[in-house]
């Protein structure tokens, strides 16, 4: 099934966010894979189904992106 690295409320926007480190920038931003995106996007749904407290929520899919020895950098809307 998979496993959500941080979900996230921001006003009426659930956020789930995938983590991924890599040692250069194009290997991170090649890191979440359409079957990845598609992972994700499944467990999310699992998740609201368990949470219906959240389904009227706006969904929205991040990535937070860390380069060895430089700042993490976050992409929303990132799929």
């Amino acid at each position: 099934m998979g496993e959500i690295d941080i979900i996230a409320i921001r006003g009426r926007t659930i956020i789930f966010v995938e983590v991924k480190k890599r040692t250069n920038h194009k290997e991170l931003f090649e890191s979440i894979t359409i079957k990845q995106q598609h992972r994700i996007y499944n467990a999310a749904e699992i998740f609201l189904g368990k949470n219906p407290i959240y389904t009227k929520h706006k969904k929205r899919f991040d990535a937070i992106l860390i380069p060895s020895n430089l700042f993490p950098i976050h992409v929303k809307n990132a799929w």
